[in-house]
């Protein structure tokens, strides 16, 4: 509807400023103001069709010339003539335009209800322009069905996320409480090892120590002695982590640098050469990171683990 230039030429053609009251010539005037989509019927006080634009989609107004004349509310379903009816009087009291949004038959109208007025500026007659507005109410329903199935997801889905997020998080606690008893079975069990050595094995090792055995056989339970108080011992942990890279020999030989063994002690009690431990010895302080410092071994691991 090619609303803001015709309003204006509208409201000048209905309120008698232009000096000008043939209805008849006024209303065909309308006519070229207003595009095919468009609605135009002019009626009297009494609701009386005096002038209809004819307009192609509308089946209706294809026998407009039998409408002249009948009363308007008469072709109106009921509820539809009693709404418009009261906008027409409305319009006859107040001498005001009005504008509003009706359905009948599932089509949607926009229309404007316009006075027209005589020389005493008293309304004569009413015109009636209206526009078929049912395709974009259509796509407004459409979209807000769209709107609120959208709404509908977004409320299931958060829901749905709530619902993993409190599963996840009962999850997170359940293997928190696993590991916390995870490490204190593995605390528990390591120190029923170390009491089972304690109280089970070093026992018997020192009464064969106290025996009379052959020196180089009582010198093997020594170190297995000091080996088993190294382990049960805090100490353990350290030399596990100090010794990782290590292997097998080097870290027997480690901890017997450790104990005070020298290079020879270590060739005999180990059955090899002077020259292989010393190899081993630089091995150690290599992969210990003290290779090219001039720091004693023993005190090294004395101090550092």
């Amino acid at each position: 509807m090619k609303r803001r230039n015709n309003e204006h030429t509208l409201h000048e053609l209905t309120n008698g400023t232009n000096g000008c009251f043939d209805y008849e010539a006024m209303v065909n005037g309308l006519i070229s103001l207003c595009d095919d989509t468009e609605l135009v019927i002019c009626l009297d006080r009494n609701g009386l069709i005096k002038q209809i634009k004819k307009m192609a989609k509308n089946e209706l107004l294809h026998r407009s010339a039998e409408l002249i004349g009948q009363c308007m509310w008469d072709l109106l379903p009921p509820e539809i003539a009693e709404c418009r009816r009261e906008a027409f009087n409305r319009v006859l009291d107040s001498g005001q335009a009005i504008r509003f949004e009706d359905s009948h038959d599932g089509c949607w109208f926009d229309s404007m209800v316009y006075p027209v007025f005589d020389k005493q500026k008293l309304v004569v007659q009413v015109l009636v322009m209206g526009r078929d507005i049912t395709g974009r109410k259509q796509a407004e329903m459409e979209l807000r069905s769209l709107n609120e199935r959208l709404e509908q997801r977004v409320a299931e889905r958060t829901a749905e996320l709530e619902d993993k997020a409190r599963s996840l998080e009962d999850l997170n606690s359940a293997l928190r409480v696993l590991l916390q008893k995870r490490e204190e079975d593995k605390t528990q069990l390591e120190e029923q090892v170390m009491s089972n050595i304690r109280q089970l094995i070093i026992p018997y090792l020192e009464k064969l120590l106290q025996s009379t055995v052959a020196p180089q056989h009582k010198e093997v339970m020594r170190m297995i002695h000091a080996n088993l108080n190294t382990i049960t011992s805090s100490f353990s942990r350290r030399l596990t982590g100090g010794y990782l890279n290590l292997t097998p020999k080097e870290i027997q030989i480690a901890n017997l640098i450790k104990d005070g063994k020298s290079t020879k002690e270590l060739a005999e009690f180990m059955n090899t050469s002077s020259k292989t431990i010393e190899v081993h010895r630089e091995h150690i302080r290599k992969k210990l990171g003290i290779k090219n410092r001039r720091a004693n071994l023993r005190t090294y691991l004395l101090s550092s683990l």
